[in-house]
């Protein structure tokens, strides 16, 4: 003769429990890997106040095919800078007034 079986209420309220508990636990641990990522970050990070007519050069990413990626030069320029954004981006042209809009990461003082 088969026993009684429980009821699927408990073992689903004791679930949702268990998975609410797991989902603020990540969250918080998430949060502290951010902060750990973002205060490491901060410890390398060059703040540069770019101000309109200062020059810059411009880090190039991605080397054109057939170009060598050894030989050929890491930035290019000298840009300058035309219109500062709170963002951290910045407008920048070259001597032809060809302007475009680059974060300034991707800048390079030119003293």
């Amino acid at each position: 003769v088969p026993e009684a079986v429980p009821s699927s209420g408990g073992y689903v309220d004791k679930l949702l429990e268990r998975l609410r508990y797991s989902f603020h636990r990540a969250r918080e641990e998430n949060e502290k890997a951010r902060e750990r990522q973002r205060q490491q970050y901060n410890k390398r990070a060059k703040v540069f106040d770019y101000k309109p007519g200062d020059r810059v050069l411009l880090d190039v990413r991605v080397v054109q095919k057939g170009d060598n990626r050894k030989f050929t030069s890491k930035f290019r320029g000298p840009y300058r800078v035309v219109k500062v954004y709170p963002n951290r981006t910045v407008d920048i042209a070259d001597n032809s007034y060809n302007c475009q809009l680059v974060h300034c990461n991707r800048l390079k003082p030119l003293y």
